[in-house]
């Protein structure tokens, strides 16, 4: 009995097109990074069917790079349900995080995983296509793999970037570190985003600093408020 070919095509052309494709360099800037990923997807997908998966990643994907360029953010990629967004300015990167986050749970009752980081990163054209490079992207993408569904996590630069322009908004609040290693990067300072729901925007500013109990915990009474305030409108997407 003859044997099956497995091989089809010129697989040695196919290979040299893709090796041709041309990767210039740009420009080097100190940007904020965002990795947005949609929790549960795969579940959603066994327990639903594919076509409600897809709905959900479209409807996730769509709610970041909207509410993303509302904050100035830039969408460089997707990845399935995930999104990578650069921001400008840090603390407007927090600040988009935050109403994507309420926004997808009041209005779509999806949840995300986000990772938010700072640091020197270079802009790349492979072929047509535009990514960003560097260590900061890197530490951003395992920021968000330690997320769990409706995290945001940060770390020691973001935190650096935006510790005293957050004392403006009464209603986030971030956690005590933590150390964690990260695949790759090693040690790194890991912090909660907090936020408080209120009604109207998270842009609405106060000078009243948040508040963190020794143990780095939120005290009860506002893990309380916290809680009833979730059934507040954020921003309205759509």
């Amino acid at each position: 009995m003859k044997a099956l070919n497995p091989f089809r095509g010129n697989i040695r052309t196919i290979v040299r097109r893709a090796s041709a494709f041309s990767v210039r360099r740009g420009k080097r800037k100190e940007l904020a990074i965002g990795f947005f990923d949609l929790a549960g997807s795969t579940a959603r997908k066994l327990r639903l069917g594919h076509l409600e998966g897809l709905r959900a990643m479209s409807v996730h994907n769509e709610t970041c790079g909207q509410i993303g360029r509302l904050f100035e953010g830039e969408v460089i990629k997707t990845l399935g349900d995930g999104v990578l967004m650069i921001f400008a300015d840090p603390l407007e990167a927090v600040l988009a995080s935050a109403n994507i986050k309420f926004g997808l749970a009041k209005f779509a009752k999806l949840s995300t995983k986000i990772g938010l980081t700072a640091g020197l990163v270079e802009t790349v054209k492979i072929g047509s296509r535009r990514d960003v490079l560097g260590l900061a992207v890197d530490r951003c993408s395992r920021l968000e793999s330690l997320a769990s569904a409706g995290q945001i996590l940060i770390d020691g630069p973001l935190f650096d970037a935006v510790r005293s322009f957050l004392k403006d908004y009464a209603m986030i609040r971030i956690s005590a570190p933590t150390i964690r290693a990260l695949a790759g990067i090693g040690e790194t300072e890991v912090r909660e985003v907090l936020v408080e729901p209120v009604r109207g925007s998270l842009l609405r500013s106060s000078k009243e600093a948040f508040q963190l109990n020794e143990g780095g915990r939120l005290p009860l009474s506002e893990k309380v408020a916290f809680l009833e305030g979730t059934t507040s409108e954020i921003i309205e997407v759509g």
